[in-house]
């Protein structure tokens, strides 16, 4: 059995919280709409996929989200509601990060975008110490779950699939992570997603000795 030297995370629900309801919340106020009429209609569509794959800039990105759901905002505005979507790393993450890489390299893959980089970057630059790189879908052109993602990572780490573990909260990521071989953790909460990590790992430790 190929020894476990890797493990890929995702970074939003998974390393820390998000709430799309606070940016829906603080578009609607400043836009005066009814927040409730403004969350029923919102959808995660091309728009925000082809700002994942740095297809769009920042501007072009604002302004058809603008006009998609008709936001009277500026461009400030736009910002800080699309940056109010963070909220507090899980509870316990820092400490098996930390015992992690110690032992494994650890990296993250995250479909995410250039206005939000600026912002997690530095929020949480406590927790993302412990990441030896940090792969962001707009600076590679792709989002998962596309394969060609997943093997951007894997030719950085220049290992056989079999030898990572991929953490993340989508079932259509776990899904391709799968097909390429990998071992893989489907997070629902952070207690779950630690004991399912930890039973990989340690099974396959035990696996090793025998």
């Amino acid at each position: 059995m190929t020894k476990i030297k890797a493990i890929v995370f995702d970074l939003g629900k998974v390393i820390f919280d998000l709430s799309y309801e606070q940016v829906i919340a603080y578009w609607a106020e400043k836009a005066n709409k009814d927040y409730q009429e403004l969350l029923d209609g919102f959808v995660y569509n091309d728009i925000f996929e082809q700002y994942e794959r740095g297809e769009l800039s920042d501007a072009a990105f604002r302004d058809a989200v603008r006009t998609f759901y008709h936001l009277p905002i500026t461009d400030e505005e736009f910002d800080a509601g699309w940056n109010n979507i963070y909220l507090d790393i899980f509870d316990g993450i820092n400490n098996l990060l930390r015992e992690l890489s110690a032992q494994y390299h650890v990296v993250a893959l995250s479909n995410t975008n250039h206005i939000h980089k600026l912002v997690w970057e530095v929020r949480y630059a406590d927790t993302l110490q412990y990441f030896e790189k940090i792969f962001a879908s707009h600076e590679m052109g792709c989002r998962k779950p596309e394969p060609h993602c997943f093997h951007m990572v894997l030719d950085y780490l220049n290992l056989a699939p079999e030898a990572i573990v991929f953490v993340d909260d989508h079932p259509a990521n776990i899904e391709t992570a799968n097909r390429i071989g990998l071992h893989t953790v489907l997070v629902t909460s952070f207690p779950q997603m630690q004991h399912d990590l930890m039973k990989i790992l340690n099974k396959q430790e035990n696996t090793i000795v025998e």
